[in-house]
């Protein structure tokens, strides 16, 4: 994992874009973004998915903290938490990085994004 600092701020940040950096060690313009044209706040978990198929991963939210938090967690490695309107990013449950340059702040957390190694089932 390296630092890529968020570049912008605000409500239309690109702080999981950062994050996404940080995690897959990519700069900042080549991570998948919340905020492009075509992703929505409907869409985002299907666009990113497509995103990181050369990866062969898929995103998996847990929403619920209090599950996430269960023995397994050491299993999941890096991942993103998002809070209200802020994502950070995350090592077996505890964030290890947040890309605002204001990283002073406390966060309530929303959920825990990961990853999951992709497949296809046999027809």
């Amino acid at each position: 994992m390296i630092e890529v600092t968020q570049s912008i701020l605000g409500d239309k940040g690109n702080c999981f874009a950062a994050c996404l950096a940080s995690i897959f060690e990519i700069p900042l313009e080549d991570a998948f973004d919340v905020n492009s044209p075509n992703v929505t706040e409907n869409n985002w978990v299907r666009e990113l998915n497509k995103w990181l198929r050369k990866y062969d991963l898929i995103y998996v939210i847990i929403h619920e903290p209090s599950l996430y938090k269960s023995r397994h967690r050491k299993q999941f490695g890096y991942h993103i938490i998002q809070g209200e309107n802020h994502a950070t990013v995350g090592y077996n449950g505890k964030i290890v990085f947040d890309p605002s340059p204001n990283s002073k702040r406390k966060m309530k957390i929303g959920s825990y994004g990961i990853f999951v190694k992709r497949f296809e089932a046999k027809k």
